[in-house]
C-alpha cells in the first residue's frame, strides 16, 4: 500500500478521508451544510443541491492526489458522491477502485476492505 492510497467513509452529514500507509491514518473529516428539513421548497429553488454539490466538491478536492479510492458508507450519499465526480471530474473514474456499504466510520471492517481492494484488487 502507499500514501496515494485513500478511503472515503461518506454519509449526508460528513466525510472522513483516511489516507492508507500500511495502516489507516484519518486525515481529514469534512462536514456538510445542515439541509433544510422541507425536501420540496429544498429541490424548489436548489439549495439543497448546492449544498450538496460544494460538499462533494471539497471531499474530490481532497482526494486529488490520490491514485486509488476506495469509498464506503451507510446511505445513497457515496453513490450521489459517485456521480458527482463523474459528472464534473472524470479523471477520478479509474481511480476508483470499489464501493462498499458500512454503516459507520470506526467500523474494523473498513480497515479489511481496504486491504482487499489496495493489495488484491477487490473481491472475486
Amino acid at each position: 500500500m502507499n500514501r496515494k492510497q485513500s478511503v472515503v467513509w461518506i454519509d449526508e452529514r460528513q466525510a472522513c478521508i483516511s489516507r492508507v500507509d500500511g495502516e489507516m491514518q484519518l486525515e481529514c473529516t469534512i462536514y456538510a451544510s445542515p439541509l433544510p428539513k422541507t425536501s420540496e421548497a429544498a429541490t424548489a429553488d436548489g439549495s439543497a443541491n448546492d449544498e450538496l454539490h460544494g460538499f462533494f466538491f471539497q471531499v474530490a478536492r481532497s482526494l486529488d492526489e490520490a491514485t486509488q479510492i476506495l469509498i464506503v458508507g451507510p446511505s445513497a450519499t457515496k453513490l450521489e458522491l459517485i456521480k458527482y465526480m463523474h459528472k464534473h471530474d472524470h479523471a477520478f473514474d479509474p481511480r476508483i477502485v470499489g464501493v462498499e456499504t458500512i454503516e459507520h466510520e470506526d467500523d474494523p471492517r473498513i480497515a479489511g476492505y481496504a486491504k482487499l481492494y489496495f493489495t488484491s484488487g477487490g473481491p472475486r
